[in-house]
């Protein structure tokens, strides 16, 4: 699996100094030297008073400063993974041969494992 659009978004409490003199996070990163490290992306908080609260607030916009900056950068993100491609979903179905949702439709893979298990349509992926 091609893990090229993986991201993770972390928050990130700037320095305040004499209290805090580095920047701080809610987690641990990985080193800068590795591969890894290029894929966390920071979401700058300057008004929270910790660690836990920047994590807990991350997407109230009046306790995040960095709350819209945030929101870009994910937009930014799912465009590039849809301007470049996505790998392939497999699921339960992929294993009867089937490798999308339109061909289980087409198939009638679908209509099958409704019928063995009682259920509607799922669109969940």
């Amino acid at each position: 699996m091609n893990f090229f659009f993986l991201r993770r978004f972390y928050t990130l409490i700037p320095p305040k100094p004499p209290a805090n003199p580095s920047a701080r996070t809610f987690c641990l990163l990985p080193e800068s030297s590795s591969d890894a490290f290029q894929r966390f992306i920071p979401a700058r908080n300057t008004l929270a008073e910790s660690e836990v609260s920047a994590h807990i607030t991350m997407f109230e916009p009046p306790k995040n400063d960095g709350y819209y900056h945030l929101g870009l950068e994910a937009a930014a993100v799912i465009r590039q993974a849809l301007a470049n491609g996505r790998p392939l979903v497999h699921t339960t179905v992929a294993e009867s041969a089937v490798h999308s949702p339109l061909e289980a439709i087409e198939t009638g893979v679908d209509q099958q494992r409704n019928a063995d298990t009682g259920g509607g349509t799922d669109l969940l992926l």
